[in-house]
Formats: C-alpha cells, sequence, structure tokens
C-alpha cells in the first residue's frame, strides 16, 4: 500500500510539472537566454562528437576553438545529457525536455527528503509542488546549470541523512552517485557551496560520535565516499585542472560591485508575494530578472510558519540561522556578509552570482512547510488566524497599490498579455496588484473551507497548487521561454549542416564571426557552431587568457583578416584543409622550408606531424599554434589528446556501470 501511494504522488508530481511548465513540455515553445544562446551550443557540438564515436575534447568554432571537455558549464561529462545526445545528437527537442525532466525529478527529491521526517504523502507531494514552481526554480530555468543544481541538491541532502544515520555501503554510493551527477552538471559554484556542506556534515557526526568504533566507521566510509567520487568525477575534475593556466575564468574574481551586479537586492524581498512585479516594464532596479525571485508561495509560506512552530528550540534557531545567513550572502554587495564570506572561505571568490545561496532557504522553507501541514491540528484556530492574517496584509498591499496604479496602459497591458509579451507597460503597483488578486481569492477560499475540516485537508493541496501555478504563468514570458513557435525555431534548426563542415583555409575568419553569419529565430548567438564554422568570437565566457590580451591589441583586427590557415614568408600554397573531430588535416605544396600558422589556440594536448614525423608545435603571437613545413609536398596532422583523460573516462562509465548493478542488486534482493 505504501508503494501504491508514493506511486500515486508521483505520478501527480510528473502530471503537475508538465502542466506548469507545458510551454517546454509539449514544444509549444523553446527555452530561452543563456540556454538557447549558450549552453544548447555547448551540449549541440559535443553531442555531435559523442553520437559519432569521439571524446569531445575541442570544440574548432568558438573564439579560435577551446577544450570543451575543460569547459565546468560545457556538459561534456554530464551522464544525464549523454542519454539525450540519443539517437541521433543533441536537439532543441533534448533541451526541453532535459529541462522538464530536472524540474520534475527535483520535486521528487524534495518528496523523498521530507519523507524523512514523517511527513504525510500529500504534503510531501505540496513541498516537491512548492520546490518545482518557485521562484529560483523558474527564475533561473534559462541556465541549465542553476536547474541542475537544484534538481540534485535535495536527493545529495537525501542520501546524506541516511548515510549519517548509517555508513552501509549503499547508502555511500546512492551518496556517492548523487555527488557525482551534482558535480558534473552543477554550474561549478554549487558544488563548492556543497563541499562546504558535507564537511560541516561529517565534522559534527564525528563529534557526536562518542565511541572510538563510531569513529573509525565514518572516517573509513567518508574515505570510501571519497574515493567513489573522484573515480566517478576524474574526467571532469581532472579536465579542468589540466586546463588551469590557459582559461581567464579559473581565476579569483576581484571583489567590485561591478563583479556582481544585477544580483539579488533588498527590493527582492517583494517576490514573496509578488514576483510578477519582475514583468512590470520597471521591475526591480538594478537587478537581472533571472536573479530576483524567492516565491514559495503564499499558503506554502503560511505553512512554513506552522512548520517553525513545530520543530524543537534548538532546531528552530539552527534553520532560522541557515536561512538568514543564506540570504545575507545572496545580498552580495549590499551587506558586508558576503565580501567577508568571499575573503574568508576557499572557492567563494571564483563565482558570480550571490543569488543562488536563496536556493537553501527555499528548499528548507518548502520542507518546513511539509512538516507544519502534516503535524497542523486543523480543529486548532492557528492556521484560520494566519491566513486571516495574510488576507489583511494582502487587502492592505492590494488597496495601497491600487492608488498608484497605472490604469492608464490597461488596454496596452492586455494586448502585450495576449502576444506573451516579456514585460508589460503596467508599474509595479498594477502587477502587485495583478498577483495579489489571485493569492487573495486562494486565501479566501481557504478562509471559507476552514469550517469544513475533512473537504479542507483534502482540497488545499489542489490550491497550493493552483496558487503556484498561476504564478509560473505570470511569469512564464519573462523567464520561462521565447514567444517563438518552437516548430519554427526546430526548422531554423533544419537548415544548419548535418555534418561537419570544411571551410575554405583562405577565407578571412571575420566572415566566420557571429555577426556576418545567417541569424536564426531565436538563435542568435554562437551561430558559428551551429553552421559549423571556425571563428573569432562565441557567446561563452570560457575564453583563454592569451586570446583575451590579443584582442586588446593592434594585431587581433589583422588576424581576422586572414584565414584559417595560411603559410608564412614563403612561396606556397594549401591544397587540402579538413577539420575533424579533434583533428586537422592539411597538405601544403611548398617551394622551400617556411611555416604553417592554424588559427587554433595553442594548448600542450595538441600533437602534430609532418609526413607522419612528429614536430613541435610552436605559439604564434603567444596564441596560437605553428609547425614548421619542409619544402615540397608535405601532409600535416594535429591531433588533440589526453590519453589520461580518455582512461579516466573509461574507468568512470564502467564504475557507475558496476555502481548501479550493486544497488539494483540490493534493492531486489529482500
Amino acid at each position: 500500500m505504501q508503494i501504491v501511494q508514493h506511486v500515486k504522488y508521483l505520478l501527480l508530481l510528473l502530471i503537475s510539472t508538465i502542466v506548469g511548465y507545458f510551454q517546454l513540455a509539449i514544444f509549444l515553445f523553446p527555452t530561452k537566454w543563456d540556454n538557447l544562446s549558450a549552453f544548447f551550443a555547448y551540449k549541440y557540438t559535443a553531442g555531435w562528437w559523442w553520437i559519432n564515436g569521439n571524446i569531445p575534447f575541442w570544440d574548432p568554432y568558438q573564439n579560435f576553438g577551446y577544450p570543451m571537455h575543460a569547459n565546468p558549464q560545457g556538459y561534456v561529462w554530464y551522464p544525464i545529457t549523454w542519454l539525450f545526445n540519443l539517437p541521433y545528437g543533441y536537439s532543441l527537442y533534448s533541451l526541453n525536455i532535459e529541462l522538464v525532466l530536472h524540474l520534475f525529478l527535483g520535486a521528487v527529491g524534495v518528496y523523498y527528503l521530507s519523507q524523512q521526517f514523517k511527513v504525510d504523502k500529500k504534503w510531501s507531494y505540496t513541498s516537491g509542488v512548492a520546490y518545482c514552481f518557485s521562484g529560483f526554480a523558474l527564475g533561473t530555468s534559462h541556465m541549465i546549470g542553476f536547474t541542475i543544481a537544484y534538481c540534485w541538491l535535495p536527493w545529495v541532502l537525501l542520501f546524506t541523512w541516511l548515510w549519517l544515520k548509517e555508513q552501509s555501503i549503499r547508502n555511500t554510493l546512492l551518496l556517492a552517485v548523487a555527488i557525482y551527477f551534482h558535480i558534473t552538471g552543477a554550474y561549478i559554484a554549487f558544488s563548492i557551496i556543497l563541499a562546504y556542506i558535507l564537511i560541516i556534515a561529517i565534522v559534527i557526526k564525528l563529534l557526536k560520535s562518542k565511541l572510538k568504533y563510531q569513529k573509525i566507521k565514518i572516517v573509513k566510509s567518508s574515505l570510501l565516499l571519497a574515493i567513489c567520487i573522484l573515480v566517478l568525477s576524474s574526467p571532469f575534475l581532472y579536465s579542468i585542472y589540466d586546463s588551469l593556466g590557459y582559461i581567464s575564468r579559473f581565476n579569483a574574481l576581484e571583489y567590485t560591485p561591478s563583479s556582481y551586479k544585477g544580483n539579488f537586492s533588498w527590493q527582492c524581498f517583494q517576490t514573496l508575494l509578488f514576483p510578477y512585479i519582475n514583468s512590470s516594464v520597471s521591475g526591480f532596479q538594478n537587478v537581472d530578472v533571472s536573479l530576483s525571485n524567492i516565491y514559495i508561495g503564499a499558503i506554502t509560506l503560511i505553512g512554513s510558519i506552522l512548520g517553525f512552530r513545530e520543530l524543537k528550540s534548538s532546531l528552530r534557531w539552527k534553520l532560522g540561522g541557515v536561512i538568514i545567513l543564506a540570504f545575507l550572502l545572496a545580498l552580495g554587495v549590499y551587506t558586508p556578509i558576503h565580501k567577508l564570506a568571499v575573503s574568508s572561505l576557499p572557492g567563494f571568490n571564483f563565482f558570480r552570482h550571490p543569488y543562488l545561496f536563496t536556493l537553501y532557504p527555499t528548499l528548507i522553507l518548502v520542507i518546513i512547510s511539509g512538516i507544519g501541514f502534516s503535524n497542523l491540528s486543523w480543529s486548532a484556530p492557528v492556521f484560520k488566524k494566519l491566513l486571516i492574517a495574510f488576507v489583511t496584509l494582502l487587502v492592505g498591499i492590494v488597496i495601497y497599490s491600487l492608488n498608484k496604479t497605472n490604469f492608464s496602459e490597461w488596454t496596452n497591458y492586455l494586448l502585450q498579455v495576449s502576444k506573451l509579451a516579456e514585460r508589460s507597460s503596467l508599474n509595479n503597483e498594477a502587477h502587485a496588484v495583478i498577483q495579489g488578486l489571485f493569492i487573495l481569492l486562494v486565501l479566501l477560499t481557504c478562509v471559507l473551507l476552514t469550517t469544513k475540516l475533512l473537504k479542507y485537508k483534502s482540497i488545499l493541496p489542489y490550491l497550493i497548487v493552483a496558487e503556484m501555478f498561476i504564478s509560473v504563468q505570470l511569469n512564464g514570458p519573462l523567464n520561462m521561454y521565447y514567444n517563438e513557435p518552437f516548430k519554427r525555431v526546430q526548422k531554423e534548426m533544419k537548415k544548419f549542416p548535418k555534418t561537419l563542415t570544411n571551410q575554405q583555409a583562405s577565407t578571412p575568419i571575420i566572415s566566420f564571426n557571429n555577426d556576418s553569419l545567417r541569424a536564426s529565430v531565436g538563435l542568435w548567438h554562437n551561430l558559428n557552431s551551429f553552421e559549423r564554422l571556425m571563428g573569432a568570437d562565441g557567446y561563452n565566457p570560457f575564453i583563454f587568457k592569451s586570446l583575451e590580451t590579443l584582442k586588446d591589441s593592434e594585431e587581433f583586427s589583422e588576424t581576422t583578416t586572414k584565414g584559417v590557415a595560411y603559410l608564412k614568408n614563403e612561396t606556397g600554397r594549401i591544397n587540402n584543409f579538413v577539420i575533424g573531430y579533434n583533428t586537422f588535416k592539411i597538405e601544403t605544396l611548398n617551394s622551400q622550408q617556411g611555416k604553417l600558422i592554424l588559427h587554433q589556440n595553442y594548448h600542450h594536448n595538441w600533437k602534430a606531424t609532418v609526413n607522419g614525423v612528429p614536430v613541435t608545435i610552436s605559439k604564434f603571437k603567444n596564441t596560437f599554434m605553428s609547425v614548421n613545413t619542409g619544402e615540397g609536398s608535405n601532409k600535416i596532422l594535429l591531433h588533440y589528446e589526453n590519453g589520461l583523460i580518455r582512461f579516466m573516462h573509461y574507468i568512470s562509465v564502467i564504475s557507475l556501470f558496476l555502481i548501479f548493478s550493486f544497488l539494483l542488486k540490493t534493492y531486489i534482493e529482500p
């Protein structure tokens, strides 16, 4: 019966996720911004390498080429993305489905995590819905790395909880796999924070263990956990280490307001009730609309207040302290707390977006809301009093906002809504009124139902879903999708080459830059990746230090007027130029000895042969690769390879298969 009940609520979570994000789930519209402009191009290129039997080592198309296997946001080593490469490579369909899948899996993780606190299944379900439709999930849905972190955090915490209670091999392996998925898929800042969370949890467990054999068991299990994580994540981690000296993004950030521009601010706390303000023409000033939403639902917020009442005093203070600290960190430059953390905690000075700290209060609050509703005495007046208090607060805010609402723009607003415009012409107060009225409708329904307790308990979960659904739909055009029919964008994708192209070596590089290529519906960046042409730019923060220096010099414009490859200071010509997977094959005919220049970034993993004889690759302008050529006909092969990373990949895949086999066996056997 327990299993049947779980299946029931898991199916409800799946249906809720699909309905809430139906624009993506049934391919009405494509996901937007960074997902489409950046991450899709990375996944699209790497997927083509994988599907053709090659490890995605080198992407030749963006910024004169870069090691895509070392890009922490490239998803080369993330197993879930591998699945979406099948059967024909990564596509627009893959991107939408992968995003919705992670939103669903995150909700399921919250459902099972809340079950550890003896929460009734229907309130575990509402906690999952609140998490799935939260402001964090919706607002950052255009950044798949944030969504992956959102997805795996509750699973990591769930298995950490189980592991702390019992350091069995099964719990250790479950935790290792969840952390592995988190590390290889999530925006790397979340992994840095996760490392601190795990270290603190293990240290506290050790300190609380009084017996020596218990401490030894924890240490041994921790070592096994670390080994499993390192083995599984080794190709990802070593790839980053192998390219540390080349990439500017691996440098620590200087702490200046501009480094954290557009992040969460004090005004964004209004989104606890009115996230629709984001879609106003004015919105929150000087804040990125994707880094400002902390909505968990009005009813869920009430449940969180109830949940805090149910916690032990010591736990209440600890969780309250964590929530306050996380919000202070999220405020970034608006408090000294974030600067103190950046200056004192290793790793914190490597990432932007302090807003990401709001994920942790979001998770805590939705879990506590389930505890509150599950332990509520429905005959007690406390919930009704909280409802009335919230209704009174909302009525006051709505009346105040009505006086400042620009009703003169109402007709224009309705027109913009019908066109699914990202923002409307109404001001912030008008948006507060619109969302406030929806919330009031739901809360007043709750108040009316409190006289019929049995019906109330069964209907309330669906009122929570309705309220959250409305919020998602209000901000959907802004945060979730482009108002471009999915089929139209997919039609444009079909115009791009299906195989690797071999551009003319002598054609000026500048003609392959994004602003020189045909822009497509919803696809305005990284067009050279889709056209499979090697250009000098790219919407990609993963840029070589040497290239950044060159771009600031007068020599750069001269460089882009030349071809991808050319012979320097000699009489000769390039007869053949072939771009392969991690390779370049070039045939030259020289009248004398000379030098071949290849406008691809120098990296120590590149190896070269001329007529089958290994030769040294030199740096040209401290950035590109050059090879000395002999007199007459030359067949030049440049091949990017790292045998250690290849070996690590094979070991990682085999280990993952063995771990899954073991876990499956433990669940099947009694």
